[in-house]
Formats: structure tokens, C-alpha cells, sequence
């Protein structure tokens, strides 16, 4: 194997798991973030509103979230699963674990 055919495959390598890192960043990251409540929010209408209507406002809010939330783990999953048999990158791992942080990132929110 010449130099050049070795540093293409080692770059393609490289690519596959940046893929892998950035799904994983994604995904469990906003999970983690949406857990210690500081994604960005703009609630400067809600918070004009009387205090009985907020808290109607964010219990209906939260069950959006909740049903949303298992709704797309469910897919993910579903995604994830159906993956399994997608030929392997260069990493030789199945794609399943390049989608698998859908699931996990959904389902941890």
C-alpha cells in the first residue's frame, strides 16, 4: 500500500468517527443541557401572564414534552434497529451505534 492510499483510508477513519462524536455531542448533549434547565427559552410572554395560567401553561407544556420526547425515542429506536444491517464504515461497526444516540438522547430528556 503507497503513502497516499494509507493516509486517504486513515482520513476517511477519522471522518467516520467524527460522525460519531458529533451524533453523541448532539444528541446526549441537548439531553444534558435540557436536564440542568439552561437551554435558551424566551418566555417573556408566559411570564406576563397570572400565575394560575403559567402554571396551566407549563403543565400542558411538559406533557407536550413528555409525549413528544417518547414519541421521537421510539423512532429513534426504530431508526437505530433498522440501521443494524447497514454495511459496517471503515470502522467495521455496525451503523446502529452511529444512530443508537438519537434514541438515547430523546429518551434521557
Amino acid at each position: 500500500m503507497s503513502k497516499s492510499k494509507g493516509f486517504i483510508i486513515g482520513l476517511v477513519i477519522v471522518v467516520a468517527i467524527a460522525v460519531i462524536g458529533f451524533s453523541c455531542v448532539i444528541f446526549l448533549g441537548s439531553a444534558a443541557v435540557y436536564k440542568r434547565g439552561i437551554h435558551v427559552g424566551i418566555d417573556f410572554v408566559v411570564n406576563c401572564l397570572p400565575e394560575p395560567i403559567r402554571r396551566g401553561i407549563a403543565f400542558a407544556t411538559m406533557i407536550f414534552l413528555l409525549l413528544f420526547n417518547a414519541w421521537l425515542t421510539w423512532l429513534g429506536w426504530i431508526y437505530a434497529v433498522a440501521s443494524w444491517d447497514k454495511p459496517p464504515s471503515l470502522l467495521c461497526i455496525p451503523y446502529f451505534f452511529v444512530n443508537i444516540p438519537i434514541c438515547l438522547g430523546f429518551g434521557s430528556m
